[in-house]
């Protein structure tokens, strides 16, 4: 018998088609999605996919709503995405590398837009890019950020919990690399 997340994955396929899955495996790496990060990543990874499977993968039990335009997928949903994709001959850890550095380019995009409109996105999307001197350097932006919030701000509350729970998380995927 097939486990939660095969059902999804299947589910989605069938009802969405390979396109909107494929979509959903690139929507696997970050942490948090928005509406805009799935059309730029539609539109950069996957061009020929229908413009309506956003919606489809936002809301096809693929993800879960934490906000207002705000979603996160299930660590083991996020798990087979990305190892479907790595297995994927079409993509491959060639595809992993080059969303690593979609992401470092759409997150200094987004500073560069300095509003308090896209703080909430930063912290979430920042932690599961690849290591590296212009990456830390992001990182570290992100914590004077949420360290400049006042400690009573429910929005430095939920990134701290956030921040906490992702640690655990990268450190818990690391150790299964390893096994």
């Amino acid at each position: 018998m097939d486990d939660l997340t095969t059902r999804r994955l299947r589910v989605v396929e069938q009802r969405y088609g390979k396109k909107a899955l494929e979509l959903a495996y690139h929507a696997a790496l970050p942490l948090t999605l928005t509406s805009s990060l799935l059309y730029c990543l539609r539109e950069t990874f996957v061009p020929d996919c229908p413009w309506y499977a956003i919606a489809d993968v936002l809301l096809s039990g693929l993800c879960e709503t934490i906000g207002y335009d705000l979603y996160e997928m299930e660590d083991n949903t996020r798990y087979a995405l990305i190892e479907r994709l790595r297995e994927d001959q079409r993509f491959g850890e060639q595809r992993l590398h080059d969303l690593s550095n979609f992401m470092s380019h759409y997150i200094l995009n987004r500073f560069k837009q300095e509003t308090n409109e896209y703080r909430r996105e930063w912290i979430p999307l920042s932690y599961l890019i690849a290591d590296g001197e212009g990456v830390n350097a992001i990182k570290e932006q992100l914590r004077n950020l949420l360290e400049a919030l006042p400690e009573d701000d429910e929005e430095r509350i939920k990134w701290k919990e956030l921040e906490k729970n992702t640690r655990i998380s990268s450190k818990r995927k690391a150790l299964s690399r390893c096994y």
